[in-house]
């Protein structure tokens, strides 16, 4: 019997390169794995792209509803998102690099839009409150996705973003079921 090697696809929504490596890391450097990462903030798509790793393609697109979007950016790029910072929840948790450096137009794309994906094996999504949204626009996409990893949080962090219930109550409904916190 010959096996014929198919890598994992990866699909990596709000790809951003923070302090701790992507989850799928492992799986890249054995060249198991290919990605196909978006992230519309351009300092940190430039930062994906010097990496030059030859399993991953980055495109700097916003992944969303195929509206454009106010864009807020903030001095911690990892907070960077379409929805303003809800200032109340930021004060009580004391948050730093909470200040608004730009508000800019972005063009969003619908993930079941987006052609270079064909499959997708695991799915990372770290969009700041948008997730919703992404998955209500990637159905086709998502009716044949293994596996998810979302950021969620208990505490809104964002003016606007769905509630953690709202979004795993869209993935229940839409046939994943909720496996473990991670981090």
């Amino acid at each position: 019997v010959l096996l014929r090697y198919c890598p994992v696809e990866i699909v990596d929504i709000g790809a951003n390169p923070l302090a701790q490596a992507a989850p799928y890391s492992p799986l890249l450097e054995r060249g198991l794995a290919h990605v196909i990462g978006f992230e519309p903030h351009k300092e940190a798509f430039a930062a994906l792209s010097a990496k030059n790793d030859s399993h991953a393609d980055y495109l700097n697109v916003g992944v969303g509803d195929g509206q454009a979007h106010d864009f807020h950016i903030y001095s911690g790029v990892g907070l960077s998102s379409i929805f303003p910072l809800r200032q109340a929840n930021i004060d009580t948790l004391e948050l730093s690099a909470t200040d608004l450096v730009e508000k800019t137009k972005i063009e969003t794309v619908r993930l079941d839009d987006i052609a270079e994906i064909e499959r997708i094996d695991f799915l990372k999504i770290d969009t700041q409150g948008s997730e919703l949204m992404i998955f209500q626009n990637g159905q086709e996409k998502l009716s044949k996705t293994l596996a998810i990893q979302t950021e969620l949080r208990f505490l809104q962090l964002y003016d606007g973003e769905p509630t953690m219930g709202q979004v795993l109550d869209h993935l229940v409904q839409s046939g994943f079921e909720f496996h473990r916190l991670v981090g």
